[in-house]
């Protein structure tokens, strides 16, 4: 994982193990039961439009399955809001089953996780094929050596935990239609498997929407504890990766995080906007990022939304792999 600052900032990279960065996050259960095409724009009007039903339970993410097989449910749809973590949790998940076995996520004994971005369905003919083809073309490369049939015999091996990324990437409205429909039919035809779809709220609509049988929860931002493990962990892994005594990283770290910990408790921070920038996952490294490269934040808040903004349109198109060409002076003037 690389952190990156372009432009008026230098570049920074430090090699993150995503154990050490990552804060378990917590998600919001759809339990409404009616009105199964009910779509949300965001996190926050899901919160409101469940609590007046009083259909909502929250539970750590890292639970989801176990509260799955208390409802009869195989499958999840995880929604969130742009930058809250949906990607990384897969990751995290796909790390923790391999790492600590599938038994303690409430899955069955051997299950083998299988990361596939559903973005890249653009790119390959594959909708009018099986997931044996999008494994085999995600794994095809001259280093990996990956045998021709593989993605059958994984097929054909089953027990798999299929965590499929980014449903609203795929760019077409039409496409995104039949994948959501290519997910469910997949999702019977292998009934021995488990599958979990991420998805922007913004992506999910009545005409891309799961059946019943995906669980649907919903991405929580992060509370103000969590934010504040997040900077600490965030500055301990930039410091002991750039100190020059790295003995000394820790209470760089410490001293650092403290700083930026208690400038968002300030009251300009407590603005309701300027609060939901602190409380997203990715917006907050965001601020880290401007923070460690200044020693401070910004006093006007329009110098740090233009900072952050810069970053966003440099290093996230590249994490997604979306090399087009366009810097982030360029793709600010196109956002105007």
């Amino acid at each position: 994982y690389t952190l990156s600052l372009h432009d008026a900032l230098p570049i920074l990279k430090v090699p993150v193990d995503i154990q050490d960065i990552y804060i378990p996050l917590r998600a919001m259960l759809n339990l409404t039961g009616f009105d199964d095409t009910k779509c949300y724009s965001d996190a926050c009007e899901a919160e409101k439009h469940l609590a007046r039903h009083d259909a909502a339970l929250e539970i750590p993410l890292l639970d989801a399955f176990a509260q799955a097989d208390k409802r009869g449910r195989k499958a999840l749809v995880i929604l969130g809001d742009p930058g809250s973590g949906k990607t990384t949790h897969l990751k995290r998940m796909l790390l923790w089953c391999l790492r600590k076995g599938p038994e303690t996520m409430g899955l069955p004994q051997d299950m083998l996780p299988v990361f596939l971005p559903l973005r890249e369905l653009d790119a390959i003919d594959i909708i009018d094929k099986g997931l044996d083809h999008f494994i085999q073309a995600q794994l095809t490369s001259r280093h990996l050596k990956t045998h021709p049939d593989f993605g059958k015999k994984l097929m054909e091996r089953g027990n798999l935990l299929f965590l499929l990324d980014g449903l609203d990437e795929v760019a077409d409205l039409a496409q995104r239609e039949q994948v959501s429909k290519w997910i469910e039919e997949a999702f019977t035809d292998y009934p021995d498997c488990r599958f979990v779809v991420t998805c922007r709220f913004a992506g999910y609509s009545p005409s891309v929407h799961l059946n019943e049988k995906f669980l649907e929860m919903h991405v929580r931002p992060l509370s103000e504890k969590e934010a504040e493990s997040f900077v600490r962990n965030w500055y301990a892994i930039v410091e002991k990766g750039l100190a020059k005594d790295p003995e000394q990283a820790e209470s760089i770290a410490q001293e650092k995080a403290e700083n930026l910990i208690e400038r968002l408790k300030q009251a300009d921070f407590r603005a309701r906007r300027v609060f939901e920038l602190t409380r997203n996952p990715l917006l907050l490294t965001n601020i880290c990022l401007v923070h460690r490269h200044r020693g401070t934040l910004p006093q006007r808040r329009a110098r740090l939304y233009e900072e952050c903004i810069d970053v966003l349109l440099e290093h996230w198109r590249e994490s997604k792999n979306l090399n087009i060409g366009i810097n982030a002076l360029d793709g600010r003037h196109a956002l105007q």
